[in-house]
């Protein structure tokens, strides 16, 4: 009789770790732009990360890219594969995400980045067919869907966005993609 309770606990303990274990609140993510920009976000399922966006906007080309979340830089390299320039901030509990093809950095490998701090600028490098940001959002190595002020991103089509990214609260509105859902 002890032997089958205590058998019950550890089953219920270990269900409820590997649950906890699995889902790390994610961090509150930001689009990687300035406040209340406006940028174009494509999804597809042909990309090579299913949950990538790539954003656009005209005359795009060295336009600041910021942090999506404070976090430290754990990849400041290129890659001559498909990401071209790119960075990866660790924002810690499993959460990284990806800056890619950028045109050039404004940190440095193990930078401590805040939200909304400059890291590099829009680029072409890599396996690109023109200026943009190539972004992801990954936990514990997997590519998730992105968020961004609470709501996950269109997938898949484009969608127009605008950051919240370090906006005050008198210049904070509430950004919309296409379809007028707020973001």
């Amino acid at each position: 009789m002890k032997t089958t309770k205590l058998f019950r606990n550890l089953i219920a303990m270990a269900a409820v770790g590997a649950v906890t274990g699995m889902a790390h609140a994610a961090p509150a993510f930001q689009m990687p732009f300035g406040c209340n920009q406006v940028w174009s976000g494509s999804t597809r399922t042909s990309h090579g990360q299913l949950y990538a966006v790539d954003m656009n906007r005209s005359g795009d080309l060295g336009d600041p890219v910021v942090a999506a979340a404070a976090g430290r830089v754990v990849t400041r390299s290129y890659d001559s594969g498909g990401y071209g320039n790119y960075v990866v901030v660790d924002h810690g509990a499993g959460w990284k995400t990806y800056y890619a093809h950028l045109n050039s950095f404004s940190v440095s490998l193990g930078t401590r980045v805040t939200l909304g701090q400059r890291i590099g600028t829009v680029g072409n490098t890599g396996r690109s067919s023109g200026p943009h940001l190539h972004h992801e959002q990954r936990a514990n190595g997997v590519a998730r869907k992105i968020i961004w002020n609470g709501s996950q991103i269109y997938y898949f089509g484009t969608r127009n966005y605008t950051s919240r990214n370090r906006c005050s609260a008198a210049s904070t509105a509430p950004g919309t993609g296409n379809a007028g859902e707020a973001i």
